[in-house]
């Protein structure tokens, strides 16, 4: 695995290279304002050190974290609980860029939490990243695992629920009738009606919830589909 930590802080960059997370991957150690120099190259994980007072200015690093948005790279940013304000201010940017694959760690805890943090933000990102997943937003149905999950957090579906969303996902924007989707779904032979496509869809919808619930539209006299979410 390739990381590119981003520190001013030699003590970081000792503590993480030797955590038994990481020592035996290809670290790279850069300060922030290096990080346009790596657009091109692949990396599994970026590590951001802002704990120092002098390193946590927003207006930094709001372009910062829009450059890891653009390249789609987990990223663990590190700060201090001595900076009350900043812990605000850095989860109003990462709600605003629409981070998905982000998460924070206290840097007094950096030993003990840094193994659990990476293993957490690399599962997450290659689950939805899979070539055998569907990912809408932080919606991710994995084909391999028959399962769903929304913000890394499992839903639990019956196997019919799975089957209809699957169907749904596979053709966004497609509207399928009842009949369509028992046949589909359920098999030719079923002998059930289209009631059993209704109870299924609202059992679907409760279970997935805002904003993925509202995606699963209702289209009188014609049947279902799944809209895709206008992109920003």
């Amino acid at each position: 695995m390739k990381v590119l930590l981003f520190s001013g802080n030699p003590e970081t960059a000792e503590k993480i290279s030797l955590n038994s997370a990481l020592k035996d991957n290809e670290i790279m150690i850069k300060n922030i304002g290096a990080l346009t120099e790596f657009k091109n190259e692949k990396f599994s994980l970026v590590i951001l050190d802002i704990h120092e007072k002098d390193s946590g200015k927003e207006n930094e690093l709001k372009p910062v974290l829009q450059t890891l948005y653009n390249l789609n790279i987990p990223l663990l940013l590190i700060i201090s609980l001595q900076h009350s304000r900043f812990p605000a201010g850095l989860l109003s940017i990462i709600r605003v860029l629409g981070l998905k694959y982000c998460d924070i760690l206290v840097w007094d805890r950096l030993e003990e939490e840094l193994a659990v943090r990476v293993d957490f933000l690399i599962s997450r990102h290659n689950t939805a990243h899979s070539e055998n997943s569907i990912t809408v937003q932080d919606l991710v149905l994995d084909r391999d695992k028959y399962e769903v999950s929304v913000n890394g957090k499992r839903i639990e579906l019956t196997f019919k629920e799975y089957e209809l969303l699957r169907v749904l996902l596979e053709n966004q924007n497609k509207v399928f009738s009842r009949n369509k989707l028992l046949a589909t779904v359920w098999g030719y032979d079923f002998y059930g009606g289209s009631r059993t496509v209704d109870v299924h869809m609202r059992h679907l919808r409760s279970k997935l919830e805002s904003p993925y619930s509202d995606m699963l539209k209702t289209v009188r006299n014609a049947g279902y589909l799944f809209t895709s979410p206008v992109s920003p």
